[in-house]
């Protein structure tokens, strides 16, 4: 699984400039989250969904047929009620792991 974050804003024709002030970054630190050389939060993730305008999973790109993939394709095609909840259930499993 790799970002593909500079792929989506070039093919929005976004500027790295854009992308840096709408995400509250540098140019040179959007540059090397884009080259996976920065990890990128949370928040930054949300962020850059909303700036591209495409679902959380749409920012990575997933080797063809691995679990990943299956699960994103698999999510794309839910309701929005039923993302709801599936992220619900991702958020309460990852709140259980924490406290294990």
């Amino acid at each position: 699984m790799k970002l593909k974050i500079r792929q989506l804003r070039k093919a929005k024709g976004l500027t790295q400039d854009y992308v840096a002030a709408l995400l509250g970054v540098s140019i040179p630190h959007l540059s090397e989250m884009e080259r996976e050389l920065k990890n990128i939060n949370k928040h930054q993730l949300s962020k850059l969904r909303e700036i591209y305008g495409v679902p959380v999973w749409e920012l990575f790109e997933f080797e063809d047929g691995s679990d990943e993939q299956i699960l994103a394709k698999t999510i794309g095609k839910l309701t929005d009620s039923n993302k709801d909840v599936v992220k619900n259930l991702a958020s309460d499993l990852l709140k259980s792991q924490e406290r294990d």
